[in-house]
């Protein structure tokens, strides 16, 4: 192959290494695939630019080159050629050759599906029916009064929907569905007198909660180990399960956070060790707008962070939504949050409730 071809094509022999050149390509040429060289340069449609990547991918003819494969690949995907886009899916989906990109991923299977292209459309099903089985064996993991008592429901008070643990707080148990949690709760869980529990409460007054406390009956059949509901009278509603130390709080934080749509902003301790010294120094500031305005910085920071109350957290994940009043004011908010305490030996807890924004 040694003359100009089309006007493009050129073949050169320089130090013994042949090559091909066409636009900006350049091509060393190997002898057997040299056909499909010819064809993806010189004729340069995506179908030849498609084969001759896969000859890189396959590794049947030559040994496999995933990195050349991609190029040609990328060549024939450019020009919109369904099965060159199936294959780059493929790859970024698994890591097959490159880093793993799953959103790239999708987004080349999809646009080869409008093409079309029945593997694509194919791969996508598989990859919808994985996803619901997923979604169905998270939902699966748990009955269906441990679903409740993991906060569910705790998104929903700016939709003025029923809350079965704020209900709970405040005795008001009424829908069907909650009177049937409530009835499974008190077969499993023992609930306590709120002051012999805490003794300190006995003599207190107004800004007292009213407590819900209830012990499981069972302790090995149980998630839980406590579970305590509070009403603060009109100044919110704090519900906080205390978790096993053997529970799986990676799979409870996963369930939660795929159940209800959100993503927790974690912290580490370091994280929150740091955001307590910041803080402490702002709150030595006398003037009041350049303290102000470092708060603002602080919690732009640490997102939500400011909301976690336990000064021994040494994890934590926190969520939160504001309420939005008729007048169009966030006086309180909503929130979840799984802290965990001892690093070593760690405990958690969960806790969500509605509280001052």
């Amino acid at each position: 192959m040694k003359k100009i071809i089309m006007g493009l094509l050129l073949s050169t022999n320089l130090l013994g290494t042949q090559a091909v050149f066409a636009e900006n390509i350049n091509e060393p040429i190997i002898p057997a695939i040299a056909g499909l060289q010819t064809k993806a340069i010189v004729i340069g449609f995506a179908k030849n630019q498609y084969e001759l990547g896969m000859a890189y991918y396959e590794g049947k003819l030559i040994p496999r080159n995933t990195a050349k494969a991609v190029e040609w690949l990328h060549r024939a995907s450019e020009k919109n050629y369904a099965p060159a886009k199936v294959v780059l899916a493929k790859m970024n989906l698994t890591g097959d050759g490159v880093v793993a990109n799953p959103q790239l991923g999708l987004r080349l299977l999809q646009q080869a599906a409008q093409k079309g292209d029945q593997e694509a459309i194919k791969v996508l099903q598989s990859i919808n029916t994985t996803k619901q089985q997923n979604q169905q064996n998270q939902q699966n993991q748990f009955s269906s009064l441990d679903e409740a008592l993991l906060c569910k429901g705790w998104n929903t008070r700016a939709r003025n929907s029923s809350f079965f643990l704020e209900n709970l707080a405040i005795s008001e148990v009424k829908t069907t569905t909650e009177k049937a949690l409530e009835q499974s709760l008190k077969k499993s869980y023992a609930e306590q007198d709120q002051f012999k529990y805490y003794p300190q409460y006995k003599d207190s007054e107004g800004d007292t909660p009213d407590m819900r406390i209830f012990l499981p009956k069972n302790k090995q059949t149980s998630i839980f180990k406590k579970l305590e509901t509070a009403n603060f009278y009109g100044y919110g509603i704090n519900y906080k399960a205390e978790l096993k130390q053997d529970a799986n709080i990676q799979k409870i934080k996963d369930y939660l956070e795929q159940r209800d749509h959100f993503k927790f902003y974690s912290y580490t301790q370091a994280q929150i060790r740091q955001y307590q010294t910041e803080h402490k120094k702002i709150m030595a500031i006398d003037n009041d707008q350049v303290r102000d305005q470092a708060f603002k910085n602080l919690d732009k920071k640490f997102p939500l962070l400011n909301s976690l109350k336990n000064e021994k957290a040494q994890q934590a994940y926190i969520y939160s939504l504001p309420i939005v009043d008729e007048s169009g004011d966030t006086h309180f908010s909503t929130y979840i949050q799984l802290i965990g305490i001892n690093t070593s030996n760690p405990s958690y807890t969960l806790n969500c409730g509605v509280g001052e924004a």
